[in-house]
C-alpha cells in the first residue's frame, strides 16, 4: 500500500458515530473504518493504519480480512452514505437521476438505517417494496402533507426497487457486503398489477387551457411554453439556454468533415440531458416561429447570460403591474428558473385564469402529439430526441380520428 500524498491522512466523522480516514490509491478513494467516534479503539486503529503505511502496508490477506471486518459491521446507513458519495459523482450530468436515487433510499434508511448490512436480505427488500406501494413508511403528520398519503404507484416502486438493486450490486463489487447479496436480492420480483396503484399515463394539456393560462403567465414563462409546443423540448433543456448555447448560421457540424445545412433553422446542443450518461447526442431545433419567441430575449444581453430570468420577471411585473412577484418560501429571484420554478408559476397562471393546472411536461405531449399527426412517427422519433419510436408512443394520442375514417369507409 503506497504512503498517501497527504500525509498524516485526516480523521473524518460520519455522521453515524464513527471516525474514518481516506486513503487514495490508483486513482481511486478507499475509506478505512476506525472505530466509534473519539474512542480507544479508534485511535488505537489509526495508530495501526499509520505504522501499515509507513512499512509498506499490510499484506493482501490482512487487507481482505479488514476489508471484511468492515462490511460485518456497517449499518445500512453506512452503505448508503458509501453510495451517495459514488452516486454524487457517477450520476453528475444526471442531476434528476441522483435525487431519484435519494428518494428510493427515504423508505430503506427510515426502516432499516440501524440494520448491520450483513443482516439484509430478499425479505427485509420486499418489506420496503410494499411500504413504498402503502406509504406505511412515513409518519402520520407526513402522510398529513404528502400529496400521495396512500403511497407511491406501481411505476414509482418497481423503478426505487432496481436503483435499490444497484446500490447493493456496487457495494458488493466494493466488497462492502458478503458475495452473491446482490443475487439474493435480485430474487425480489417487482410489484404486480393489482398491488399498488397504476397512475393514469400523463396525457396532453387541453389547448383551451393552455390558451387561457398564456395571459395570465410572465413574459419569460410564457416564452418558454410557447417554446416547448414549437420545439417539443424538456424544461429542463430550455430553463439554462443562453444566447452562446444558439447556434444561428443554419448549419450544424456533424464532425468528420460533414456538416447540416439546415436552411435558416437554428440549434442547440444541450451538454446535460436526459440520455447524456448514454452517449446520445441531443439537438433541439428553432425554426421560424421559436425564434420569433427567442429574439425578444437575445437583443442586447450579455452571451453568456440566461434568456429567462426570475429577476427579470419580477422587475417587469413590479414596473408594469405596480404589484411584487411573490417567491417560495420568500425566497429571492435567481438568474435562471429551476424545473420546481418553472412548474410552480406554470400553475400558479392555471389558477389564475380558472383551468386545471397542468404541468410543462405535458406540453412536451402536445408538441408530440402533433408531430406524429403532422410528420410520422420517425419524425417525431428524432425532434423528441428518443431512441426508439416505443418511446415517442408514450408521448402522442392515437389518431383515432384516421382509424375511424378508415373503419368508415372500409368496415
Amino acid at each position: 500500500m503506497p504512503r498517501p500524498r497527504r500525509w498524516p491522512p485526516t480523521i473524518h466523522t460520519h455522521h453515524s458515530g464513527y471516525d474514518f480516514i481516506r486513503i487514495h490509491e490508483q486513482g481511486r478513494v478507499r475509506e478505512i473504518r476506525l472505530g466509534p467516534t473519539g474512542s480507544p479503539e479508534a485511535r488505537a486503529a489509526y495508530a495501526r493504519v499509520l505504522a501499515e503505511l509507513e512499512g509498506g502496508g499490510a499484506t493482501k490477506a490482512q487487507q481482505s480480512a479488514t476489508k471484511r471486518n468492515n462490511s460485518l459491521t456497517l449499518t445500512v446507513a453506512d452503505l448508503a452514505a458509501r453510495w451517495l458519495d459514488h452516486a454524487l459523482r457517477h450520476y453528475r450530468n444526471d442531476r434528476q437521476e441522483y435525487v431519484n436515487h435519494l428518494a428510493a433510499l427515504r423508505p430503506l434508511l427510515r426502516l432499516y438505517a440501524g440494520l448491520p448490512g450483513a443482516e439484509f436480505g430478499p425479505r427485509c427488500l420486499r418489506v420496503v417494496l410494499l411500504a413504498m406501494a402503502s406509504g406505511s413508511w412515513l409518519t402520520p403528520e407526513e402522510r398529513a402533507r404528502s400529496r400521495r398519503p396512500s403511497g407511491w404507484c406501481r411505476r414509482v416502486c418497481n423503478r426505487n426497487l432496481v436503483r435499490l438493486r444497484t446500490m447493493f450490486r456496487w457495494l458488493e463489487a466494493e466488497e462492502l457486503v458478503a458475495g452473491g447479496t446482490s443475487a439474493r436480492l435480485a430474487t425480489v420480483r417487482g410489484l404486480a398489477r393489482g398491488e399498488a396503484t397504476d397512475r393514469a399515463a400523463v396525457q396532453p394539456a387541453p389547448e383551451a387551457d393552455v390558451a387561457r393560462a398564456l395571459p395570465e403567465m410572465g413574459l419569460a414563462v410564457r416564452a418558454l411554453v410557447e417554446l416547448q409546443l414549437l420545439t417539443a423540448a424538456r424544461p429542463s433543456e430550455l430553463l439554462g439556454l443562453r444566447p452562446c448555447d444558439l447556434i444561428r448560421e443554419g448549419r450544424l457540424d456533424l464532425g468528420g468533415g460533414l456538416a447540416l445545412d439546415a436552411g435558416g433553422v437554428w440549434f442547440h446542443l444541450p451538454g446535460e440531458h436526459k440520455t447524456a450518461h448514454h452517449g446520445r447526442r441531443r439537438v433541439l431545433l428553432f425554426g421560424p416561429r421559436a425564434q420569433a419567441v427567442l429574439a425578444p430575449f437575445l437583443h442586447g444581453r450579455p452571451a453568456d447570460r440566461p434568456l429567462f430570468s426570475p429577476r427579470e420577471t419580477a422587475a417587469a411585473c413590479l414596473l408594469t403591474a405596480g404589484r411584487p412577484v411573490r417567491f417560495a418560501r420568500g425566497r429571492k429571484p435567481g438568474d435562471a428558473y429551476r424545473p420546481d420554478s418553472y412548474l410552480r408559476a406554470v400553475q400558479a397562471a392555471c389558477r389564475r385564469a380558472g383551468v386545471p393546472p397542468f404541468t410543462p411536461y405535458q406540453l412536451r405531449h402536445n408538441a408530440g402529439t402533433r408531430l406524429v399527426e403532422q410528420w410520422g412517427w420517425d419524425v417525431a422519433r428524432i425532434v423528441l430526441g428518443h431512441a426508439t419510436v416505443q418511446t415517442t408512443a408514450i408521448y402522442a394520442l392515437d389518431d383515432l380520428r384516421k382509424a375511424a375514417e378508415a373503419i368508415r369507409k372500409c368496415g
